[in-house]
């Protein structure tokens, strides 16, 4: 099994976000391992490592072939080589019926092109997992999520956004009798972005959440989770709306996974959240969320998944208030060896901007985003992984206000050293 240092329970993070979370920059527990890596990090308690990674894109700001690069940045370089340099500690130490397990690293981001992007970035995403009787227990988790943004909907192409995420949570799990749970929780959850974005605007939040869950003998479980909680955005310069921050946020989820020892596992989340503005209601949006992956192990060492997720996030611009994404992936993985793993990926994102402020506007924004990639993941020693990928995608847009289509590619070289 894949060492993670997911929270031990699924719950509802904030949905303006999640996306964010799982999105670019190298790191230990995202990226993909090879059997043999899974096993090291599995038998040390402290594993030491650092990562260089190199990458060309060849349209570094999103850009329409149809304009000129240098309208928008100044020259005429659409492409950039990016080289990446990371430190970081792994650890995952237990101690009688409590566990420590996270890591712990700093990146530093250089652009070959367009220097005024480089950044750096401190990372961790660290759990306390602890139990007060064998049928009382919880956990303690951090996250921090640092990484320079890309320009699929950041736009300011004279000086860089860094994004920086922090997730705080108490998780509560009584198991009462049986294979009931009595499940609790509160959270701080923040973004903040060293420049202006509409896609994720800076906010804080802190929520609430209950449930009860239910885990049958042969390891299928059954959840389902109520939140409840209040944020406030921070202040916009643009944004007519600049002095309505505040936000009510509530919601629920319904988890559902299958036995993890049969050849086809799955795991299913379906949700509703409902964000209030007190003092804009055009700002104000509802519907349902989902994420879900089917994999199937065709043999021993192929499997296939099929992975799809539906989100709703605020976008806070003139025009509007919150889009839909909905994406849907399937992605076949082949492990030769214990010391090779093959992947691919094919994807789908079709997105649609709503809760326009100016009703009379008469703006409408449409978008799909067409994906591929593939990367080869090789560990020839046990301190030593190096990973090989390519990818590109294409996305079209009906905004008539901006030419947002485009098509990017890229490659990359990732070399990684344990200890």
């Amino acid at each position: 099994m894949k060492t993670t240092i997911s929270n031990p329970r699924p719950g509802i993070r904030p949905a303006s976000c999640l996306a964010l979370l799982l999105a670019g920059g190298w790191s230990l527990s995202a990226t993909a391992q090879t059997q043999q890596t899974v096993q090291l990090l599995e038998d040390n308690a402290v594993t030491f490592y650092a990562n260089s990674t190199t990458t060309y894109d060849d349209n570094i700001f999103r850009l329409s072939d149809e304009v000129d690069p240098e309208d928008y940045v100044g020259d005429d370089q659409r492409s950039d080589l990016i080289q990446t340099g990371l430190l970081g500690v792994h650890i995952d130490k237990p101690y009688a019926q409590q566990r420590i397990v996270g890591d712990l690293s700093y990146a530093r981001y250089w652009y070959q092109n367009h220097d005024f992007l480089d950044a750096s970035a401190t990372n961790y995403n660290l759990a306390w997992r602890w139990k007060f009787t064998p049928r009382i227990g919880g956990s303690i988790t951090g996250i921090r999520r640092e990484a320079p943004s890309d320009f699929d909907y950041y736009q300011n192409y004279a000086r860089r956004n860094v994004y920086t995420i922090q997730d705080y949570r108490l998780r509560l799990d009584a198991n009462p009798f049986g294979g009931w749970h009595l499940l609790g929780g509160a959270s701080t959850f923040s973004v903040a972005n060293s420049s202006q974005t509409a896609d994720t605007p800076k906010f804080n939040s802190t929520f609430g959440e209950a449930g009860l869950a239910y885990d049958t003998v042969a390891g299928t479980r059954f959840q389902f989770v109520g939140k409840f909680g209040t944020g406030e955005y921070g202040r916009s310069n643009t944004d007519q709306f600049a002095d309505a921050r505040d936000f009510d946020e509530n919601g629920f989820e319904f988890f559902f996974s299958s036995q993890p020892a049969s050849l086809l596992t799955t795991k299913l989340t379906l949700g509703w959240v409902e964000r209030t503005h007190p003092d804009a209601a055009q700002r104000d949006y509802d519907g349902m969320t989902a994420d879900g992956t089917i994999k199937w192990l065709l043999t021993e060492k192929f499997n296939l998944s099929l992975k799809g997720r539906r989100l709703i996030n605020s976008f806070q611009d003139a025009n509007f208030s919150y889009y839909t994404r909905e994406e849907l992936s399937l992605v076949p993985e082949w492990n030769p060896s214990d010391r090779v793993t093959v992947s691919a990926s094919v994807g789908y994102v079709g997105s649609d901007f709503g809760g326009t402020p100016d009703t009379s506007s008469g703006v409408e924004r449409d978008e799909s985003t067409v994906a591929y990639s593939a990367d080869i993941t090789w560990t020839p020693a046990l301190f030593l992984q190096i990973k090989g990928s390519a990818g590109s995608r294409t996305r079209s847009s009906n905004y008539t206000l901006q030419d947002l289509d485009y098509t990017a590619s890229n490659v990359s070289l990732s070399i990684s050293l344990f200890y």
